[in-house]
C-alpha cells in the first residue's frame, strides 16, 4: 500500500524539504548500504543525531560506525527500522531511546513526508501500516510545502532576521557521511526543567525490542541498549531514580543494557539547545563513555567479534 501511495504522488509532490534535517535520513540509509563488513550502528531520536561522534567509535573498535539517529517525530518502531538496512553478521546495533513507552505511538506524518518526499532510499523504511498515516498527513505536508515555496519566493536569502534553514544545525548539510551532526554547536541551553528517567518501559515496547534483537541475532548481529544523555542539575531526578528505571528495563529485555545512566549525567555546558542535544564536545565525551560501555560488554561476549583497537584503554582515560 505504501508503494501505491508513493507511485500515486511522486508525480505531483515537489520536494521542498530536501535541505532540512529529516531529509538526512536518506543519506544515513545510503551510508548503511555502502558498508560491506561489520559495523556499529547507533539508533535513536535526536539525542543520537545531536549526541554521537561516530569517529570516536570507529577509532575505538577499528570498524565503521554510523550515527543513524533521526528526529523525535518518528516513533520508536520507525527509528528501529534503520536496523533492517543491510544487517550483516558481526553488526552491533546500539539503541539509545529517550523513551520506552511508544509502542503504540505513530510517527508524525508531516515529518515522515519531509523525510521521504521523492527520495527513494527513504521510502524503503515505509511499511504497509504507514499508508493510512501518510494519506492522513498529506494535506498538512502540501500546505507546508506551499508555505515553504512562498517563503522561498518572498525571501530567497532567508526570512528577515533568521538564518536560512540550510545554514543551521538543523540542515541536512549539517550531517556528515557517517550521519554525525558536525555543525559547530555551542552551549545555549539555559532552561531549567525537571529532567526525569525515560518514560516507560512498557511491555509492548520491550516486546518490540526483544523481537528486533531476535531477528538480528538470526542474522549474526547483536543489539544492546545504552543510555541517553542527562543534564546534571539540581532539578534533575537523582541517580537512584534512573537506576531504578535501568533495572526495570533490563529485567524486561532479552538484550543487554550496557550503560548506567549515572555515567551519562553531563554538565549543562555540554548541552546545545535542549536537554537531549549535545554540543560537539559533549557528543565526543558521551561517545567516549559509550565506547567504554561497549568495550566492557564485548569483553564478556567475545562471540560479538567486537574488539578494541590498540591504544584504546589509554586513549579513553
Amino acid at each position: 500500500m505504501a508503494a501505491l501511495v508513493a507511485g500515486g504522488f511522486f508525480a505531483f509532490v515537489v520536494p521542498r524539504f530536501g535541505e532540512r534535517y529529516p531529509a538526512a535520513m536518506a543519506d544515513k540509509i545510503e551510508r548503511l548500504r555502502a558498508i560491506r563488513g561489520p559495523k556499529i550502528v547507533v539508533i535513536g531520536n535526536s539525542n543520537v543525531a545531536f549526541g554521537i561522534d561516530s569517529k570516536v567509535l570507529a577509532r575505538a573498535f577499528g570498524r565503521p560506525a554510523v550515527n543513524a539517529g533521526l528526529h523525535a517525530g518518528f516513533s520508536g518502531v520507525f527509528l528501529e527500522r534503520m536496523a533492517d538496512v543491510n544487517p550483516v553478521p558481526g553488526d552491533v546495533y546500539v539503541l539509545c531511546h529517550a523513551r520506552y513507552d511508544d509502542a503504540c505511538y505513530s510517527s508524525d506524518p508531516l515529518f515522515v513526508w519531509m523525510a521521504v518526499e521523492t527520495r527513494p532510499a527513504a521510502w524503503t523504511l515505509l511499511r504497509r501500516s504507514d499508508a493510512a498515516g501518510l494519506l492522513f498527513g498529506l494535506p498538512d505536508y502540501l500546505r507546508a510545502a506551499l508555505d515553504e515555496s512562498a517563503a522561498a519566493a518572498a525571501w530567497p536569502d532567508g526570512r528577515p532576521g533568521k538564518p536560512k534553514a540550510s545554514e543551521t544545525a538543523y540542515a541536512r548539510r549539517a550531517f556528515d557521511e557517517n550521519g554525525d551532526n558536525v555543525f559547530p554547536r555551542v552551549h545555549r541551553y539555559d532552561l531549567v526543567e525537571h529532567v526525569v528517567p525515560p518514560p516507560g518501559p512498557t511491555r509492548e515496547t520491550a516486546d518490540r525490542i526483544n523481537a528486533l534483537a531476535r531477528r538480528l541475532r538470526e542474522k549474526g548481529a547483536f543489539v544492546v541498549v545504552a543510555a541517553n544523555p542527562v543534564v546534571e542539575d539540581p532539578a534533575t531526578d537523582p541517580p537512584e531514580a534512573f537506576e531504578a528505571f535501568r533495572r526495570e528495563l533490563a529485567g524486561m529485555l532479552e538484550c543487554p543494557v550496557v550503560s548506567d545512566w549515572k555515567d551519562y549525567r553531563f554538565p549543562r555546558e555540554w548541552f546545545f539547545d535542549n536537554s537531549l542535544h549535545l554540543t560537539n564536545e559533549g557528543a565526543a565525551r558521551r561517545t567516549e563513555r559509550l565506547a567504554l560501555d561497549l568495550a566492557a560488554w564485548a569483553a564478556e561476549h567475545p562471540e560479538s567479534g567486537l574488539v578494541t583497537a590498540p591504544g584504546f584503554a589509554s586513549a579513553a582515560k
